[in-house]
């Protein structure tokens, strides 16, 4: 126990903690980050803008740097915000002066617009004198960089490729690499490329007829889109299965087309009621044909469609029985002006009878009365 004592006395004599009393030797503050105040000759934190190592005095940091009160290593010193309107150099010379606070150590130059020091940016390079060197367009470096080594090839989204020297990269034909590398062989419907991407198959018309990563799925036909996202010169109707318009079922192919729509691919309107089996359903550029009018330039000149109604029907679904007609008796406006019963009459588009005006008479009011 004795023993014991006296060794703890002896360590209390050949060191002194944080407030002990370091007169005659500041070797005694033997803690890194204190150092013996000339103030009052006791062990304290060491002061701003300096550090102290183990040795119990303070060592100022270069003219202007900073660094935070209990610093305890040279790099510790810092000239960020240090005025270098005057000096560049101030802001450090290359790496061995451009520390700052802590790790990884970074490079400091001297900020134009502020005049002051600051960390030298990313995607550039400060070797020295406190100037920044912007690397080239293609390549990019951290913040902090020293060295035009720093600067490298841009990252892409794609991890990294190297090319194989050996065997056939795109394979020709229904097979697929060594291994089974392609996801589930491709299906047997595409070819594995590079990279063990699946290739899929492709009808007579161009478009892909499989799809999915292992090309397992189905696509629909497709066709202009009734409405679809913005593309190229404010194009809403891009090139898509069932036209948007339905949904397209993978296992078949075969698109389920919405209500009021109609077609492999959904890509026309539906005739109303089927035109009550009173006409036949056409497409606009062929309903304005028939008027003698043209309608080819639209987008949809063949989408949208009409009825055009048996002779004796009208109406939007060829819903309504026309009534015959003739001139007016009196010859006014008859059926040369498209005026039902002679323009002497209503008709009853539900049975396609005249109700004639007092004073006519006939199956379409051809006949005036001088019966009153």
């Amino acid at each position: 126990m004795i023993v014991v004592l006296v060794a703890c006395l002896v360590a209390l004599t050949n060191a002194a903690g944080l407030g002990g009393d370091c007169t005659g030797n500041v070797a005694l503050c033997t803690f890194a980050g204190q150092y013996c105040g000339t103030g009052g000759n006791v062990c304290a934190v060491c002061p701003a803008n300096s550090y102290c190592v183990n040795d119990g005095v303070a060592v100022p940091c270069r003219t202007g740097w900073t660094t935070a009160a209990g610093s305890t290593a040279a790099t510790d010193c810092s000239p960020i915000g240090l005025d270098c309107s005057a000096n560049a150099n101030l802001c450090g010379d290359g790496i061995t002066a451009g520390q700052v606070w802590g790790d990884p150590i970074k490079a400091v130059y001297c900020e134009p617009l502020t005049q002051t020091c600051q960390i030298c940016p990313a995607n550039s390079y400060c070797a020295g004198s406190g100037l920044i060197v912007a690397c080239t367009a293609d390549k990019y470096s951290p913040e902090g960089s020293n060295a035009s080594g720093d600067c490298v090839a841009a990252p892409t989204s794609a991890p990294t490729y190297a090319a194989e020297s050996w065997g056939q990269m795109i394979w020709d034909k229904r097979r697929h690499r060594n291994g089974g590398l392609c996801e589930n062989h491709c299906s047997n419907h595409g070819t594995c490329e590079k990279n063990n991407n699946c290739k899929c198959f492709t009808g007579l018309d161009g478009e892909p007829e499989w799809a999915g990563p292992d090309c397992s799925l189905r696509t629909c036909p497709r066709d202009f889109a009734w409405v679809g996202e913005v593309i190229n010169s404010n194009n809403l109707h891009p090139w898509v299965e069932c036209s948007n318009k339905g949904s397209c079922d993978r296992k078949t192919g075969s698109c389920s087309c919405f209500p009021g729509y109609d077609g492999v691919a959904c890509q026309r309107s539906t005739c109303p009621d089927n035109c009550n089996d009173r006409g036949t359903c056409w497409p606009e550029k062929h309903l304005a044909a028939k008027a003698g009018r043209t309608y080819d330039t639209p987008w949809d000149n063949m989408k949208h469609v009409g009825c055009f109604c048996d002779a004796g029907y009208r109406g939007p679904a060829c819903e309504l029985q026309e009534c015959p007609s003739g001139t007016d008796p009196l010859d006014g406006y008859g059926n040369e002006a498209g005026r039902d019963c002679s323009g002497r009459g209503v008709c009853d588009y539900a049975d396609g009878t005249c109700s004639c005006f007092s004073g006519f008479y006939g199956t379409h009011c051809q006949y005036q009365t001088t019966v009153f």
